[in-house]
């Protein structure tokens, strides 16, 4: 293996300090890691030319990023500084110092062959080692680099047949969205040579909204709605406890599962059938997989009439407010909203009506603007009396998350080498239960003029976690296997 360690810095160095919102403050100090795979014509050395001309343009395009905010200018100075707690108590901030620098790994491993990573064209997560794509990028490790960003590191490894982009930033600066939109203007500026941006020099108050979280730190919503109320019988009876109750023991794994686009139409119909409206795909695989997870954990103790499920279902505001954040906010903007079911309902044999409804009625209603901010201000503020949200996700309820959307089509996620495969999410996963569809690239079918075979697939790509015994039972559950197939 051969590594070359570069450290990116602005060109005119400063120092800022930007806040954290209600929302950045309920992050656990995690990273969002994601690795964006390529694939090349034979084997591409990092020290050829075109491997340098890629490395250099990444460099360049970073670079261009790191700006004090200002009108008309696209910047991401967040990326460069790390997360501070006043000593005077006050709210958390991003400082940004004059030394700071960004780390950017380069690394050859011709042993590893591009194959070995996928099967017919597919990559599942256990196909990637997340040790190799990340030397050394470790929490633990950054912290013994007192001058360089714990906060934002990238790692670009050459393999034989291809490349992997990993790029992670703290939840706590940004979440997957914000995360996607910087990701997608890096990669047009990497692809294009340019360190401008059309739309915000013809509209210099983008870049100045893009960062503006005021509305997010607002600690004085007034109002009552149906979904506070829900969310605070919730909350009633949890005890104030040191760590989210979400972390459990046991092993816990992650699995990539397929529904191909003619199995999700299928589904939809299905679903249609007992539904007042007509299911979307992320509706329709929640129904799905909770009743699915929920069967892989039923004992005699919680299989009872009286025993509740909650379906919680993360919900990005930005574009819920009136007038809505801009579509690239840099921060994180979502909270969570909850559909609650007996499991005896949940799993009514051949039924899916009580899910599907309970989902339906659950995104119409709790998450008005009113209802969002109100739940928000109330997570926030038993977080800072130590209580975290009551989410059972070691037993009887499951988290959904979607990131279907994140990159509108395969363009976004070209930078000028090699063709884009796919990308995968590596973090480390402390929460079980965690359901995620990923980004479809705008492509749910897989139609003729694709040629390469190892582009995305059409369909829809489902990441899910669980504990090991689980998910040896969701991987033999007759009604998931109806549709999903695994990566």
């Amino acid at each position: 293996m051969v590594t070359k360690t570069y450290t990116v810095g602005p060109h005119n160095p400063f120092e800022a300090q930007y806040p954290l919102s209600s929302c950045d403050l309920q992050v656990p100090p995690v990273f969002t890691c994601k690795a964006f795979i390529y694939s090349t014509n034979g084997n591409l050395s990092a020290s050829s030319p075109e491997a340098q001309g890629l490395v250099s343009r990444l460099q360049d395009s970073l670079v261009s990023f790191l700006q004090p905010i200002s009108p008309g200018v696209l910047a991401y100075p967040q990326i460069l500084g790390q997360i501070v707690k006043p000593v005077d108590g006050g709210r958390p901030c991003i400082a940004v110092k004059k030394s700071f620098s960004i780390q950017f790994k380069v690394v050859e491993m011709p042993d590893i062959e591009f194959s070995s990573l996928h099967h017919n064209g597919r990559f599942s997560v256990d196909a990637i080692n997340i040790a190799g794509f990340r030397d050394g990028l470790d929490r633990a490790s950054l912290m013994n680099l007192p001058e360089v960003s714990h906060n934002f590191t990238f790692q670009l490894t050459f393999i034989n047949g291809g490349f992997v982009l990993l790029a992670q930033v703290a939840h706590q600066i940004t979440d997957a969205s914000g995360f996607a939109g910087f990701i997608r203007h890096w990669f047009q500026r990497a692809r294009d040579g340019s360190s401008t941006y059309s739309q915000v020099e013809s509209n210099p108050q983008v870049s100045l909204a893009m960062h503006d979280k005021s509305r997010l730190c607002q600690e004085d919503i007034q109002g009552d709605t149906d979904a506070l109320r829900k969310l605070e019988l919730a909350y009633k009876d949890v005890p104030t406890v040191k760590r989210p109750v979400a972390i459990g023991n046991g092993e816990r794994v992650a699995k990539i599962f397929w529904v191909s686009a003619q199995s999700l139409k299928d589904l939809r119909t299905t679903l249609q059938a007992e539904s007042a409206n007509q299911p979307t795909s992320f509706q329709a695989v929640v129904a799905l997989l909770w009743r699915c997870i929920i069967r892989t954990r039923l004992t005699p103790e919680n299989n009872t009439p009286s025993t509740m499920s909650k379906g919680f279902l993360v919900t990005n505001m930005s574009q819920r407010l009136s007038p809505p954040l801009p579509k690239d906010f840099f921060g994180n903007s979502a909270t969570w909203v909850f559909a609650e079911i007996p499991q005896s309902a949940l799993l009514e044999e051949k039924r899916h009506a009580s899910a599907i409804n309970a989902i339906q009625k659950t995104l119409q209603e709790d998450t008005t603007e009113l209802s969002l901010q109100l739940a928000n201000q109330f997570i926030s503020r038993q977080m800072q009396v130590g209580v975290y949200p009551p989410m059972d996700l070691t037993g009887n309820d499951v988290l959904f998350n979607s990131w279907e959307h994140f990159y509108p089509d395969l363009v976004d996620l070209d930078i000028g080498l090699g063709s884009f495969c796919t990308m995968r999410r590596l973090t480390d996963s402390i929460v079980p239960s965690l359901v995620l569809i990923l980004p479809s690239y705008g492509r749910r079918s897989h139609g003729p003029e694709d040629k390469n075979p190892c582009q995305y697939p059409g369909g829809i790509e489902v990441q899910v976690h669980l504990f090991a015994n689980q998910m040896e039972l969701l991987q033999k559950d007759p009604e998931w296997l109806h549709y999903a197939s695994t990566i």
